[in-house]
Formats: structure tokens, C-alpha cells, sequence
């Protein structure tokens, strides 16, 4: 039945269309989950946390060492601000996903130094406004508890 074989040809190239749709967005979901999760600072044991704020104090120091100019904003007295912590840490993931590749986009650096560095850095700001050289504003120097 000539019907009947053009109807089984049809569901299978339809089938065919929607394996390849079904793995295009399975690799497309892959690419959005690749990279550095962000860090659930309330949720560390205390060695998670020592090695956690080891690695964004490395990571502030090198920044520091690249901009001093917009990391000037960020008093040393950082550790003891939870926000200052999470916005760093988050930041941190996002510059680690777009420069750890063999190739980083320079659109997706562009973006990060417009809108995620400056938007960070306006905050922290606020935040440690009363501290510097002179001491800490202490008001939120409270640590996460787990």
C-alpha cells in the first residue's frame, strides 16, 4: 500500500527531525550547566569554608594585583562581611567561566566588565563604606551560620 509506506517514511524522518532537535538542546543545556556553581556560603562545614575563602582570597588578591584602581572599594576587612563574601564569590564564578577556556569570549568579557565587575563593586562599596585603613564599620561582620 503506497499510502501506508509514504505515511511510515514520514514518521520516521519526523522521528529523525526530533532526535536531532531533542540532542541540540540536550547539548545546549550541557553548555549552560558547564562552568562554576555558585558557592551556598551558608551551607559549608568549616573546612569547606577555610578552603572556599582560601581560593576568593587568592582570587581578590590577584584582582587587586589587575585593578587596583576598581578593587580599591573592597576594604581588607572583606572576609567579615557575608555580602562582600557571596558578591566576590559569585563574581569569581563568573570571571573563572568566561577566562578558563582555551579561547574566552570577548563578548562575554566585554559584559563582565560592564555590567557584573562595576555592579559588584557599587555594592561592596555601600557596604564598606565606614571601613578602611582606620577599622572596620563592624555593623555586618556576622559569619554564616551552617
Amino acid at each position: 500500500d503506497v499510502c501506508s509506506s509514504d505515511l511510515d517514511a514520514a514518521r520516521q524522518e519526523f522521528a529523525a527531525q526530533l532526535a536531532a532537535i531533542a540532542a541540540q538542546l540536550e547539548g545546549m543545556a550541557a553548555k549552560e550547566g558547564k562552568g562554576s556553581a555558585a558557592v551556598y556560603w551558608p551551607g559549608l562545614d568549616e573546612d569547606a569554608y577555610i578552603v572556599a575563602l582560601a581560593a576568593l582570597s587568592a582570587w581578590v588578591d590577584q584582582m587587586r594585583q589587575w585593578h587596583p584602581g576598581y578593587f580599591a572599594v573592597v576594604a581588607e576587612c572583606w572576609p567579615g562581611h557575608p555580602e562582600a563574601v557571596v558578591e566576590l564569590s559569585n563574581v569569581m564564578g563568573e570571571h573563572t567561566r568566561i577566562y578558563h577556556k582555551d579561547k574566552p569570549s570577548l563578548a562575554e568579557a566585554l559584559v563582565f566588565y560592564d555590567r557584573w565587575l562595576p555592579g559588584m563593586l557599587r555594592r561592596l562599596a555601600e557596604v564598606m563604606r565606614a571601613c578602611g585603613p582606620a577599622g572596620c564599620s563592624k555593623r555586618s561582620r556576622l559569619q554564616y551560620e551552617s
